[in-house]
């Protein structure tokens, strides 16, 4: 053979094994290694937890925005209802002859034994007839004209659900019959009756025969808490119990009213009597007489939460002494 020739045979096999290491380095390079894969799964991990977080923030947004929304719609139905009749809608309670046949049930007085004070609690009816500070009915029924569900204050058998009473970060609180339980026993005649997450300031919402008017709130109406989120402890306020949870219907009780002054989140054991609370991170929503609403933070300080309830004082301390 040609040298020649021999020369150009020896560089076409240099030629293909060249070819085929670089082929086989392009084969190795193609492969992941374990450590590579388990960095790739880390960070693919990472950024979804992260999209979920940044999904899950922008949906409590939405929520508690919803949640200001519906408290706004109640406080200016407080408003058209004082427009109305001169006074601020009152927490309602007891009266002769006001029982659950108003509301389709037996004719027998709507009650709660609390078993710790061992005391019975007598509470009022939503009654059509009683208007103004006569009315045995609390605050959220005494609206219900003024939020367009006038059909639910008129008579008609109540529903077991009220989408402005609700608040939406809140897990679902459709009640169900009333069972006695350990904190205390239930005379709701088996009527289903809808709740409220919402609670209104007794320093203004008082029990019949009292009552309030704007005139009365001297530190101003931007300075004042008309309506707030109240507290709720899961394993107490269940579907089936009124304790410090009576309906939307029941007056006279603190199941529509709170004047404490915690904000406390959304948790088993919380201190839930009389105060406030939320599922929002880290607050509570209210609403103000002048119809403004606002989120506040559950870190404000006693004193401060005071004075914002307080129609009248700077601090609460005169309140708390009447």
């Amino acid at each position: 053979m040609p040298s020649w020739k021999f020369g150009v045979f020896q560089k076409k096999i240099h030629h293909s094994d060249s070819n085929e290491r670089s082929f086989e380095m392009c084969m190795r390079r193609d492969a992941f290694t374990l450590i590579e894969l388990l960095i790739v799964i880390a960070i693919v991990g990472l950024l979804v937890s992260l999209t979920l977080s940044a999904v899950q923030s922008s949906r409590e947004a939405a929520r508690r925005l919803d949640c200001l929304n519906r408290m706004r719609q109640q406080i200016l139905a407080v408003q058209n209802f004082h427009a109305s009749f001169s006074l601020i809608p009152p927490n309602g309670g007891p009266a002769s002859g006001n029982d659950l046949s108003l509301l389709g049930g037996p004719a027998i007085q709507p009650s709660t034994f609390e078993r710790n004070a061992s005391e019975m609690l007598l509470w009022g009816v939503g009654d059509p007839k009683r208007v103004g500070q006569m009315q045995t009915g609390p605050w959220t029924y005494s609206i219900l004209p003024q939020l367009e569900l006038g059909n639910l204050h008129d008579g008609t058998r109540p529903v077991a659900n009220i989408p402005i009473y609700g608040c939406p970060s809140r897990s679902d609180r459709t009640p169900t019959a009333t069972v006695n339980d350990l904190h205390g026993e239930y005379e709701s005649g088996g009527l289903i009756l809808a709740k409220t997450d919402y609670a209104g300031n007794e320093w203004l919402m008082t029990d019949r025969p009292h009552w309030k008017r704007f005139r009365d709130v001297q530190d101003g109406l931007s300075n004042t808490i008309a309506i707030g989120e109240k507290a709720y402890d899961p394993t107490v306020q269940t579907p089936s119990s009124w304790y410090w949870d009576e309906p939307i219907w029941i007056g006279g009780s603190n199941g529509t009213v709170r004047r404490g002054k915690l904000i406390v989140p959304d948790l088993v054991g919380i201190p839930y009597r009389d105060n406030w609370g939320s599922a929002h991170i880290a607050g509570a929503n209210f609403a103000m007489v002048d119809g403004s609403a606002r989120f506040i933070a559950s870190s404000i300080e006693v004193g401060v939460l005071g004075a914002l309830l307080t129609p009248a004082d700077q601090d609460g301390t005169q309140a708390e002494n009447n």
